[in-house]
């Protein structure tokens, strides 16, 4: 989107091309076949005492093993609000509701500032919003 070098229309595609590998992988992920569950089910299968492998004292591990965004997703036109909490201190909790005609955030952090994630946020949306509206108005091809 940021590229001017790349149409309207080529970052549509793009858009709708990551929506469906984030789907893929969400989908993976809610059936226990993300990755991360079976590296955190092999340290947990660790006997109290027992020597650590040095994959989970790997310095790249440990980093991939913080949570520095913790994201939830809750739909209902209903729910005017929810809890949510960030997994580290150092990062964000951010949850999200994608409703009928409007998103709503649920941002909080203790160290790095709620506020100016949510304007950025916010300022994403409407930059995405503006882009695909321009889809709805380009006329379709007919088949």
């Amino acid at each position: 989107m940021s590229d001017p070098t790349v149409s309207t229309a080529d970052s549509i595609a793009l858009l709708h091309k990551a929506i469906a590998s984030h789907v893929e992988y969400i989908t993976a992920a809610s059936e226990g076949k993300g990755v991360d569950r079976h590296w955190f089910g092999l340290k947990q299968l660790l006997e109290p005492g027992q020597e650590v492998p040095e994959m989970f004292k790997d310095p790249t591990f440990t980093y991939s093993s913080s949570w520095f965004l913790s994201t939830s997703q809750l739909n209902s036109e209903y729910l005017n609000g929810y809890g949510w909490s960030q997994v580290i201190d150092q990062g964000f909790g951010i949850a999200y509701m994608v409703n009928e005609n409007n998103l709503q955030f649920n941002i909080v952090s203790k160290k790095l500032g709620a506020d100016k994630m949510l304007f950025y946020l916010t300022e994403a949306a409407n930059e995405m919003r503006e882009m695909l509206e321009t889809e709805l108005e380009r006329p379709r091809a007919k088949l």
